[in-house]
């Protein structure tokens, strides 16, 4: 049977979206199914109940426990690496493209099973980066989709003939870009070619973060510039216009329909997310510097922002743009920062890096650098503006 990611809805459905809301409003009964779900092997779903519950009743202490239980008991959490193989798991390797990074579509005849981003010279870390983005977002409730990600593995020959099989021009011209590839050898001699399998999101549009004077004032408090909480339960989508999406009407058109249903307010709370998330994971790569690229690392579907491409995040260095960035956000999301208070050092950081290495333990010590200087800005927004006025999402 073809490879399909752990987090993909095989088995019983996932629940709707009013079903989930309708639950969360009783705790009890919240926590009853999402331990039913636990038993079942439906801890992705169990998660989305816990964390929609515990948004509704941010108070109630019960929640967290069972998140971090959803999280370690899942076997897709932090699963061995994965060896793919020909015709069982891939019939086919397809160039994606698109960025600086090599970027591959991995075929199951006609259906695509995911993008795999492959170690690479230029972005070494690239896929762990992706993966540990992942694993972070229950953790902290980020509020946005990161699409799933583990660490998967292909002989080099096989993946040579793989991508062989889809050999048009276009197809010959990326190949050259292959001896960027970072290949593993193994103790037997064999060469390996590793990285992270990415769920495919099939249907999204770009969404114009880099277009900031657009929404800004949604995340800014009233004293300095921003929108008042009322004027938020506006529609989202009549907040754009052509200016934002590239001049193009149908990049317009394909932004308003994934809006249609969204409150200012709701959209307001996944940009400060994702603007703390960057910050935490020191991803500088969100903003493209480009007129002609906006929107093309950050996309939304259905009301949803959603994170495709997380390569950036957690670099071995410190990186400016995130600290700039933040600087954009003055309202938080209640969840988030109670949820990055709580977070325990040493578990966290085995649940982000199952591995000892030293590039692994760099990562995470600036990654929990990041964690005290974004609280460390909370506070002060706090002692500025009032705690009720910056966490007012939720």
């Amino acid at each position: 049977s073809p490879l399909v990611a752990a987090s993909a809805s095989s088995g019983p459905p996932p629940p709707s979206r009013d079903a989930t809301t309708q639950l969360s409003a009783h705790p009890a009964q919240a926590i009853a199914q999402a331990i039913a779900w636990m038993g079942g092997g439906r801890y992705a779903d169990a998660r989305s109940l816990l964390i929609a519950a515990e948004r509704r009743h941010p108070d109630d202490a019960r929640f967290a426990p069972l998140i971090l239980r959803a999280c370690d008991e899942d076997p897709a959490y932090a699963p061995r690496i994965k060896r793919l193989r020909p015709d069982s798991d891939v019939t086919a390797i397809r160039r994606l493209g698109g960025g600086k990074s090599i970027t591959l579509k991995l075929m199951h005849h006609h259906t695509i099973v995911g993008v795999l981003k492959p170690a690479q010279r230029g972005g070494a870390g690239g896929y762990h980066g992706e993966i540990a983005s992942w694993r972070l977002c229950p953790l902290i409730r980020c509020g946005f989709h990161i699409a799933y990600n583990r660490r998967v593995a292909i002989l080099k020959e096989e993946f040579d003939t793989l991508y062989r099989r889809s050999d048009d021009d276009a197809q010959q011209r990326y190949a050259k870009r292959f001896d960027e590839l970072l290949i593993h050898t193994s103790k037997d001699g064999r060469q390996w070619v590793q990285g992270a399998l990415e769920d495919w999101v099939p249907e999204f549009a770009p969404f114009p973060i880099e277009r900031t004077t657009t929404w800004n004032s949604w995340v800014r408090q009233p004293a300095d510039g921003g929108a008042t909480m009322t004027s938020l339960q506006a529609p989202a989508m009549d907040a754009f216009t052509i200016a934002d999406t590239r001049g193009h009407a149908g990049f317009l058109r394909l932004l308003k329909k994934h809006l249609r249903g969204a409150s200012r307010r709701q959209l307001a709370r996944q940009l400060s997310n994702v603007i703390a998330f960057d910050f935490l994971v020191s991803n500088w790569d969100r903003f493209s510097t480009s007129k002609k690229f906006v929107g093309a690392n950050c996309q939304i579907r259905r009301g949803n922002i959603v994170s495709i491409d997380n390569g950036a995040a957690f670099p071995l260095y410190p990186q400016r743009s995130p600290g700039r960035r933040l600087k954009l956000v003055q309202r938080f999301s209640r969840t988030l920062v109670a949820a990055l208070r709580a977070l325990p050092k040493q578990a966290t950081r085995k649940r982000l890096f199952r591995r000892v290495g030293n590039d692994d333990k760099r990562r995470f010590a600036l990654f929990w650098k990041q964690r005290a200087a974004l609280l460390a800005y909370i506070d002060a927004l706090i002692a500025q503006y009032g705690k009720a006025n910056v966490l007012s999402f939720e």
